[in-house]
């Protein structure tokens, strides 16, 4: 892969914690080792609602916020795609303090839902836990062990200092934002990941030549 696509990827990611996380920082860009933070990390349950709801309402803006030339894919009737929200967790969780016991059923348990939105909503407005609700889900912190967001963005690379070849390069773009309770430690873990591949796609360059400047 030529480098200016290893760059565009590597840029896209970054736009997208950026973007899509809630509190992301600059400083947590840089790649060092050992890392100069801690894993990027909440602590309770009312901060994993509004990482949810941060993460919803931003993809739901992407078409109108975001400076990259991403596009929501569409299905047949035309509709912009859902996002998907997925957790995990035990099926049953009993800690007695008075005794110190426990009992634990560690078989997993997965619920997904789309959560759909046809723009006639504010985006702002979206909230994890009234749409949950109205699914019969909630999250019980106890029994908890990961939930994720997932969604597609088609995008399209443009080069403009490409001295053979102006035809933008488009790929798809899978997103999946985690958040891991697996250890059960009292942190949960969030991570950003993309994956993208080449997509087909079609169109015009009009002009390929030296910039025009315009006063």
């Amino acid at each position: 892969m030529r480098m200016s696509h290893v760059e565009f990827i590597d840029h896209s990611i970054s736009s997208l914690r950026h973007l899509m996380l809630a509190n992301w920082e600059d400083s947590r860009d840089v790649r060092a080792y050992p890392p100069s933070l801690p894993p990027y990390s909440l602590y309770d349950i009312s901060s994993l609602y509004e990482h949810l709801d941060h993460a919803v309402q931003q993809y739901f803006k992407l078409n109108t916020t975001t400076f990259g030339l991403w596009m929501y894919g569409v299905n047949q009737k035309g509709d912009e795609p859902n996002i998907k929200f997925c957790i995990r967790e035990l099926a049953a969780v009993e800690l007695n303090t008075s005794s110190d016991t426990y009992r634990l059923n560690t078989a997993v348990k997965s619920n997904c839902r789309n959560i759909p939105w046809d723009g006639s909503t504010k985006a702002d407005n979206f909230s994890m836990n009234d749409f949950l609700s109205s699914q019969h889900l909630h999250i019980n912190h106890t029994r908890f062990i990961d939930a994720s967001l997932s969604f597609g963005l088609k995008c399209i690379h443009v080069r403009y200092n490409q001295a053979t070849n102006y035809l933008p390069d488009c790929f798809f773009m899978q997103v999946e934002i985690l958040f891991d309770n697996s250890k059960h430690s009292g942190k949960v873990l969030i991570d950003l990941k993309n994956a993208l591949q080449y997509s087909t796609c079609s169109g015009d360059v009009l002009y390929a030549g030296d910039i025009i400047s315009e006063f």
